[in-house]
């Protein structure tokens, strides 16, 4: 065999390793066709009356759009002045065995009121999870809107 020959059957089985790789990346996160999206609104709070590192305060805040909904429970410390805000975000489908992407979008709360600092994050829903990574718990980092993506 010449040299040229090795060189080709060489560059085809590297090219076919590495189309295989691609693609097999590209299946195991497929998640690209855009479902729905919402916010979460506030919903309700409870005075809980308790003094630090006790929560004095619980809100809660919900949203959902087609066959996907989300809640999140926020719980307030308060130190001096200054509160922290701790959530708990819990993100499925209605009837729980799907498998979806979700875009969570966080608004930064600086200990006196919220700043116009934004985050995204993304979380896998599988199907052996109740929620969205099993729940999605933050620290003055409190979710504002949700986008779902399903293959």
């Amino acid at each position: 065999m010449s040299n040229k020959k090795k060189f080709l059957i060489i560059i085809l089985l590297l090219v076919a390793v590495v189309g295989f790789s691609l693609s097999a990346v590209s299946a195991s996160n497929g998640y690209s066709h855009y479902k729905d999206s919402f916010k979460l609104y506030k919903d309700s709070y409870t005075y809980m009356g308790n003094k630090y590192p006790y929560p004095y305060k619980k809100e809660r805040i919900s949203g959902g759009k087609g066959k996907y909904g989300g809640s999140a429970e926020i719980y307030l410390y308060k130190k001096g002045k200054k509160v922290t805000k701790k959530s708990y975000l819990r993100i499925s489908d209605y009837y729980g065995n799907g498998n979806f992407k979700v875009s969570v979008k966080f608004r930064y709360w600086n200990g006196y009121k919220y700043i116009n600092k934004y985050k995204t994050k993304t979380y896998y829903k599988k199907t052996n999870l109740a929620y969205a990574n099993g729940g999605i718990s933050s620290t003055n980092w409190i979710p504002v809107s949700v986008k779902i993506y399903t293959k």
